[in-house]
């Protein structure tokens, strides 16, 4: 912008490649949208299968599909910021609850609370999934059936039904996650 600017800056002048700094600020910004899913992937017997599947074994609980965030004017963090319109009465798809779980790999580290949240962690969004290629919080998980495996504590039971499943069924669970 201008407005209020009276000098001249370096960063005023395009680069080789015609782009001023607020442009290669805007790609920055944009490049840190989320990946959008694969379709095609998700519209094949399999993923929908798998969809299916990841509500009926109970990953959906912590992973939930889709959140709306708050309505417009909505003012948190102690008053410090209101909720635009940009922002407020969005429907996400972030497959998390945000929420802080104990899942049997907390590294001890108490989180922003009680002593009894240092073995918790923050339910990882899954949008984007297809792209990583380790997962859960510490990057441990070089598959996802070994990330799923993981998860105990509070995802104790949700791991056991993906476990028991039948190998298509286990697949076919896999194949949605990596649509994600």
């Amino acid at each position: 912008t201008t407005v209020l600017k009276t000098t001249t800056d370096p960063e005023d002048q395009p680069d080789n490649l015609g782009l001023a700094d607020i442009d290669h600020f805007a790609q920055f910004i944009r490049g840190t949208m989320v990946p959008p899913r694969d379709t095609v992937l998700a519209a094949t017997r399999a993923a929908l299968k798998g969809k299916e599947l990841f509500r009926q074994v109970g990953c959906n609980v912590c992973h939930v599909e889709s959140i709306t965030t708050a309505p417009v004017g909505t003012v948190i963090d102690g008053g410090m910021f209101t909720v635009p319109e940009a922002l407020g009465d969005k429907i996400i798809h972030p497959f998390s609850d945000f929420l802080l779980h104990d899942i049997g790999t907390g590294d001890g580290i108490v989180q922003v609370g009680p002593q009894d949240t240092a073995n918790k962690l923050r339910t990882v969004p899954l949008w984007g999934l297809r792209t990583k290629a380790r997962f859960m919080h510490d990057l441990k998980s070089l598959s996802l059936d070994n990330a799923i495996s993981r998860h105990n504590g509070e995802a104790h039971d949700p791991a056991r039904r993906f476990k028991e499943l039948n190998p298509e069924d286990r697949a076919a669970l896999i194949t949605f996650l990596q649509s994600l």
